[in-house]
């Protein structure tokens, strides 16, 4: 496999991967033919995962992926948290699955993950082994993998790093730490041959691969390197970063350079990161240290689309889609969705708005049957923007000659303004969060959605009071009252905009209504 030097788009490449898993593991992995090309299966099941918090957001490259090929990666990775709940923090997760779609259709590559995933060793799967195998190149060069001549060059040009008050005191350290991840910048073409040696030998070659580039870089005659983004003295892990990128070495000679470092064993790398355990200056426990190396997919603990679409200080990089709720507060009402797709692997989009289409309850039907999902979250705002209220709904807004009620158990009524949110689930929603009903459950209890063409409703009525929420056919009345199905109060909070009142304890009323929007999913 080191002397194959197979082109990236050689045909063999087809059925390689598979092969060489299947032989080393003696494990099945079904042929190209053998499924159809679709989304990974087990998507419909919920996860405790936060978003994909097991990657890496600075380490989510698709190498050539279209939409539907990165669809399809962010499906399996949900499949993965789904079915490995152990599985913590695996950076390397997300770009071996890019690889793999890239040559392989979905259930290849699932079924090729997965049995790396169940070996021992060949992925790191918390956030502690992943520290220690970033860490662990610089013991192996002090074990003499790294001449002494290399070590005291890199120590020489790492001198301003050391000296960073942004750092510990071990710039070297820090520096060399990147290694894990700058090894997936490498040329595509280097890239594979990297990962064809690795599904035969294990994650040596990707040590190997680290101390090649801790030895060219040490080896740099920046006088004559076309590099001209280097500056002499400042030279820092973004610069290691662009020669990992521009790596001045084809892939065969860099494969034959890196399999010429003599006696590397897994032994050796063991020992390497037991050092890193062990030693008195481990940067381990160091604060900087997860600054540097731990970057989750989650923001706060929020497992929303703003994992890919929001920056930390609230920004986004798309239109955010509502004038009713805020990015957060539309973040924590898609998180307490039952259904982790919409959480997981979806973006919101405005479907409707009172605003935008104007005030038809036809015109939101209409926009509802476009919608590429079925489940919307309804957005109601009050005429004096003090109450924001609204439903998740899992079914289809339509309207019926003959309404029936329609809908599931992960329907919720909520509250988000006056503040805090309040979420009211289904009351035979179990605390296992199955929505299976027991026989004996009183029919009351299942009145989830009901439309027509005079209006709609979330939540049957209590005797003569109304539903648990309701807007006429011109979206400009609403009313709220207690309902069985979701046990919830009143959604109104604020008296002042209670118009009227209903029942023999004023537990209900009636609203006059602002804004109306209906927030409905993409796929990312």
């Amino acid at each position: 496999m080191r002397r194959l030097n197979l082109p990236p788009a050689h045909p063999a490449r087809t059925f390689l991967w598979p092969l060489l898993i299947s032989t080393r593991y003696a494990v099945p992995i079904p042929k190209d033919s053998a499924g159809p090309d679709t989304m990974a299966n087990g998507t419909e099941g919920r996860s405790d995962v936060a978003g994909y918090e097991l990657s890496d957001r600075t380490l989510l490259p698709v190498f050539y992926l279209n939409e539907t090929g990165q669809q399809h990666l962010r499906h399996l990775l949900h499949t993965i948290a789904v079915n490995h709940p152990h599985t913590v923090y695996a950076p390397q997760l997300w770009p071996l699955l890019a690889l793999f779609l890239h040559y392989h259709p979905t259930h290849v590559s699932e079924a090729c993950l997965l049995t790396l995933l169940n070996q021992t060793n060949m992925l790191t799967q918390t956030k502690n082994e992943w520290k220690e195998h970033c860490l662990a190149l610089e013991f192996l060069g002090r074990a003499g993998f790294i001449s002494r001549a290399e070590f005291r060059a890199w120590r020489n040009r790492s001198s301003v790093a050391r000296g960073n008050p942004c750092l510990p005191s071990d710039g070297l350290s820090m520096q060399l730490a990147r290694w894990a991840f700058l090894l997936w910048q490498l040329p595509f073409d280097h890239l594979v041959r990297m990962v064809d040696c690795y599904l035969l030998e294990g994650t040596k070659v990707f040590y190997r691969v680290g101390l090649m580039l801790w030895k060219i870089v040490a080896k740099l005659d920046r006088r004559s390197l076309l590099l001209p983004w280097i500056t002499l003295g400042t030279f820092t892990t973004t610069d290691l970063l662009r020669v990992a990128s521009q790596v001045p070495l084809t892939p065969p000679v860099l494969l034959k350079r890196m399999f010429a470092i003599l006696n590397f064993s897994r032994t050796d790398i063991q020992k390497a990161i037991g050092n890193v355990r062990t030693s008195e200056n481990s940067l381990l426990d160091q604060p900087a240290l997860d600054e540097l190396l731990i970057h989750p997919c989650t923001q706060g603990d929020q497992a929303t689309c703003a994992t890919y679409l929001l920056s930390s200080d609230g920004t986004s990089s798309y239109v955010h889609p509502s004038e009713c709720v805020s990015v957060s507060e539309l973040a924590s009402l898609i998180t307490s969705i039952g259904d982790k797709r919409f959480s997981h692997l979806c973006k919101p989009v405005l479907l409707f708005s009172t605003n935008r289409d104007g005030t038809s309850l036809h015109m939101l039907y209409a926009r509802a049957a476009s919608a590429v999902h079925a489940a919307t979250l309804l957005l109601v705002r009050t005429a004096s923007e003090r109450s924001v209220i609204g439903a998740f709904c899992t079914d289809r807004w339509h309207a019926s000659s003959k309404p029936t009620y329609f809908g599931s158990g992960w329907c919720f009524l909520f509250r988000v303004r006056p503040g805090p949110l309040s979420i009211y689930p289904w009351v035979g929603l179990g605390a296992d969060h199955t929505v299976s009903p027991p026989p004996s459950r009183a029919p009351q209890t299942e009145c989830f959605q009901l439309a027509s063409k005079d209006g709609i409703q979330i939540g049957g009525a209590c005797g003569s009071g109304p539903p648990g929420l309701s807007l006429d056919s011109h979206l400009s009345y609403g009313t709220s009252g207690p309902c069985p199905t979701f046990s919830n109060p009143c959604l109104i909070a604020d008296s002042g905009d209670k118009t009227e009142r209903f029942g023999s304890d004023h537990e209900s009323c009636a609203f006059s209504v602002g804004l109306v929007e209906l927030i409905g999913f993409l796929d990312l």
